[in-house]
């Protein structure tokens, strides 16, 4: 098990991070009358080559998770289309912390 620091950082600041990821729920839940609690797929696309580390899965599942999503899923691999994260959602969720 490799313990040293990896050589890339997806988020530098969590709390900075949170308010983002509050506010982009926040604008797709603006204008509606009823608030809808999300379904979140983090999919990051730069940095991955060398696959995420299970400290980087916890942290974007934390992230989607204290932002009081519903269900979260962190993704690795290729791009998704619209179908295939909604095929992913009716899944048995693969990483639970």
């Amino acid at each position: 098990m490799n313990l040293s620091p990896q050589k890339r950082l997806l988020i530098g600041n969590f709390t900075s991070a949170l308010l983002l990821t509050k506010a982009a729920i926040k604008q797709v839940n603006s204008g509606r009358q009823r608030w809808v609690t999300p379904k979140v797929c983090i999919h990051p696309l730069d940095y991955t080559e060398e696959g995420l580390s299970p400290a980087e899965k916890r942290l974007f599942w934390e992230l989607a998770a204290s932002a009081n999503t519903f269900d979260v899923r962190v993704w690795e691999g290729n791009e998704l289309s619209d179908n295939q994260v909604i095929e992913l959602f009716q899944t048995e969720a693969s990483y639970k912390p």
